[in-house]
């Protein structure tokens, strides 16, 4: 945005603050480079460096608070209308207008809550609360959480990795073998260090030497974060046949040029895990009517994401107004919101990649088929997708 957003410099102060020591060992032989340097007047100590460091940067900070602004959008900076045109036509490779991409978002939502409202009237599930309620009353009503105790972080380990087991031994289906990684999806916990400042989950892909796999990261700070019916889809997403399949079909891609297989392209790489999600609802991968729930409660998440961004910056919509309609509209708890909502305003069109891109592949999909008749091969598209 060219000017950091006051509640981001002051949360990055806090937390910096406190983190004038080095949390991580330092090698004995960059601890004897830095003790020995002749370019000091004393030997510094592990210690002095990084606090030396810490300092320059908390004064750096300090003196930016004076320009950061309260809570503006791009549209605040000159020709930021323009700016957050180009930014949205970078991460969905379209040309959509800011308006059009705001109206579809709302038509999502509406289409998703509808959904979910029908599915737990159907299953006899009180919806007399709004929205938000209904949602969190059931998830809280039907042992969707797992006890707070510390065995149970093994066994959220355990059920990822059978979620992941279960799908990847389906994907030869959907798959040709060309687009189906050798290497498979391993799950790993975040480290304790992470914990703090990294998401519920991401994808993190094989070392391209071989030596690393692709790993799933769970963040197992806060048991109470997991909701089991959320878990299927989030696997999905980030591991099989999501972004795993994605990165590491790229990497394998050997006849093309090392920038194009390592290079992301935020629609894509976004659309693609969303489009996976979908497809395995499609195949029938929900074995319950609770973890189909869940997908849409994703799907939901991904088009609020349209709807808020747009919001911030095309329709000039505070902090707190963008906060109000996640919290209407959503049942994501405020600490989950505020960080989404706070990575929008300094991240302006990321957020609409997931849902534009995916519904990209879908309309080429549909293209294809409508095309091909009975002649349409979905292996031969993902490949086309794919490679």
């Amino acid at each position: 945005m060219g000017v950091l957003l006051f509640i981001i410099l002051t949360e990055t102060l806090n937390k910096t603050a406190g983190s004038q020591t080095s949390p991580y060992a330092v090698s004995p032989s960059i601890k004897s480079h830095i003790t020995n340097s002749p370019d000091e007047d004393e030997p510094l100590t592990t210690d002095t460096i990084f606090t030396n460091a810490y300092d320059r940067l908390i004064n750096i900070l300090y003196e930016d608070l004076s320009n950061a602004k309260t809570e503006h959008g791009v549209w605040k900076l000159p020709n930021g209308d323009k700016y957050y045109q180009l930014c949205l036509e970078y991460h969905t490779t379209t040309t959509m207008t800011a308006e059009n991409i705001h109206e579809l978002g709302k038509k999502h939502v509406e289409r998703i809550q509808n959904e979910m409202r029908n599915i737990l009237k159907e299953k006899q599930i009180e919806t007399w609360h709004d929205f938000r309620t209904s949602i969190i009353n059931f998830e809280h009503n039907i042992d969707q959480k797992y006890e707070n105790i510390e065995e149970n972080r093994a066994k959220i380990m355990d059920d990822y990795t059978k979620i992941i087991e279960n799908i990847d031994n389906e994907m030869y289906k959907y798959f040709s073998s060309a687009c189906r990684p050798a290497e498979k999806c391993v799950v790993e916990r975040v480290p304790h260090f992470k914990e703090a400042t990294t998401p519920l989950a991401y994808y993190f892909p094989a070392a391209l030497d071989g030596k690393t796999p692709g790993t799933f990261f769970i963040n197992l700070r806060n048991i109470d974060e997991i909701s089991k019916f959320k878990m299927n889809t989030l696997a999905y997403h980030e591991a099989v046949p999501g972004h795993h399949f994605q990165i590491s079909i790229a990497q394998s891609l050997k006849h093309l040029p090392f920038f194009r297989r390592m290079v992301p392209f935020t629609a894509y790489m976004e659309g693609w895990a969303l489009y996976t999600e979908q497809l395995a609802a499609e195949e029938g991968f929900h074995q319950s009517w609770y973890s189909y729930l869940g997908y849409l409660d994703y799907q939901l998440m991904r088009s609020c994401r349209l709807v808020v961004d747009t919001g911030i910056h095309w329709k000039r919509w505070s902090r707190e107004q963008t906060i109000d309609y996640m919290m209407e509209n959503t049942c994501m708890n405020k600490e989950e919101i505020i960080t989404e909502v706070e990575r929008y305003f300094v991240f302006p069109g990321q957020a609409c990649s997931y849902m534009i891109g995916c519904q990209t592949i879908l309309s080429l999909r549909e293209k294809a088929q409508l095309a091909l008749g009975d002649k349409f091969d979905l292996k031969k598209f993902h490949d086309g997708i794919k490679k």
